[in-house]
């Protein structure tokens, strides 16, 4: 989340896979890296008012992440690392200022 949009990644299969990682730091393979993970993040550009509470939803179901804010699809990104079985983690990651949660809830889809 920042003020100018929210991110979704796939850590797992994109920046942080081992050998992308590696590569995305020798400036000799930084593009062909960047290329082989450009599918596995999305942006999604969007004014994130600072003082203002918002209502968000994130759905993870398989390989797919939804976002919505205040009940508007506003996210999507499919991409294999998310769905794999060793998942143990989600987090949110903010940038460029403070933020607050309140009131988080865990469901498990059915």
């Amino acid at each position: 989340f920042t003020p100018n949009g929210i991110r979704l990644g796939d850590d797992k299969e994109g920046i942080m896979r081992n050998d992308i990682f590696e590569a995305r730091r020798d400036p000799a393979r930084k593009a062909a890296a960047d290329e082989q993970i450009k599918d596995r993040s999305s942006w999604s550009p969007l004014k994130i008012e600072q003082q203002k509470w918002y209502a968000v939803a994130i759905e993870l179901v398989e390989d797919r992440m939804r976002v919505s804010l205040d009940g508007k699809p506003v996210g999507y990104l499919q991409s294999p690392g998310l769905a794999h079985e060793t998942k143990t983690s989600f987090h949110f990651t903010v940038s460029d200022s403070a933020i607050e949660f309140d009131d988080v809830h865990i469901w498990k889809a059915r």
